[in-house]
């Protein structure tokens, strides 16, 4: 295991390894200083490599962000990766799959905060190189191949990375929802809680929906859950459900499941997981 601690003495922060009951700790190697050239963001490991973001400046400010990397071991030299410019600026959604890492390049058009855009982008691991993958705004995304699955403002498309050939196959021109996506390599599930929370008590939590769809972007299943909060698209064979504001009547489950394998039938049922 790895993790980042912050010293307080000295705000540095330090990267270390564990084993698995954490009694046995080893201090591997210095990141950055807070407040000499930022703060240190979102740490994600690939491939040997930790990458993380440096930020030296707050909310809307103009400035920049340096996304950089470092070798799991110990007292290795940082390097780095990309570096984004602007209002806001930030990496978001950094992720690892295979030789490549990919992350969006975000910003604001102005220090009012007038328009949030995107870029998604991809770094080599061995050659170095950066690209762009795809120069428009977009949300949620998720690699599959050569092919990148993800959500914008108009609904859930396709990317082939090679032919640069963009696929629509779920439209929100029909619906005033914003929807947070999830893509399973099987599934696409469209998690309408943004939008109750965004509507400031004018909707019921009630009205939470999971709406799952097929590759091809067929509408097969909805799921209503209600207050329950954290939706998770899970693994290969089961969806997951945290109940932490409310729990399923007649249990104290935590956890609630759903056989992924249930899904085309639409004989869909929650199994409760209650603890002791």
């Amino acid at each position: 295991l790895y993790f980042v601690t912050l010293d307080v003495n000295t705000l540095e922060y330090w990267l270390y390894e564990c084993n698995l009951d954490g009694t046995e700790q080893n201090k591997l190697t210095y990141l950055f200083t807070q407040g000499e050239n930022g703060i240190v963001y979102s740490v994600m490991l690939h491939r040997g490599y930790a990458y993380y973001e440096v930020s030296n400046h707050s909310l809307l400010d103009n400035g920049k962000r340096e996304l950089y990397r470092i070798e799991l071991k110990k007292n290795a030299e940082k390097e780095i990766v990309d570096t984004v410019e602007g209002y806001g600026s930030s990496f978001l959604r950094v992720q690892g799959d295979g030789e490549y890492i990919y992350y969006e390049k975000a910003n604001y058009t102005d220090q009012q905060g007038t328009e949030f855009q995107t870029s998604l982008n991809r770094y080599h691991c061995n050659t170095k190189k950066v690209e762009e993958v795809y120069e428009q705004s977009i949300y949620d995304y998720y690699i599959e191949n050569d092919e990148v699955y993800f959500s914008d403002l108009q609904g859930v498309n396709k990317l082939n990375m090679t032919s640069k050939e963009v696929v629509s196959l779920v439209s929100f021109s029909d619906s005033e929802e914003d929807y947070n996506m999830y893509y399973d390599g099987t599934y696409i599930y469209l998690d309408n809680k943004i939008a109750i929370q965004s509507a400031m008590g004018e909707r019921d939590d009630s009205e939470r929906k999971i709406h799952i769809y097929d590759k091809k972007g067929s509408l097969i299943n909805t799921l209503e859950i209600g207050n329950r909060n954290g939706f998770i698209a899970g693994d290969e064979k089961y969806l997951f459900l945290l109940n932490n504001w409310e729990q399923p009547e007649g249990t104290n489950a935590i956890v609630s499941i759903i056989d992924k394998s249930n899904i085309a039938t639409g004989q869909l049922e929650w199994i409760h997981l209650e603890g002791e």
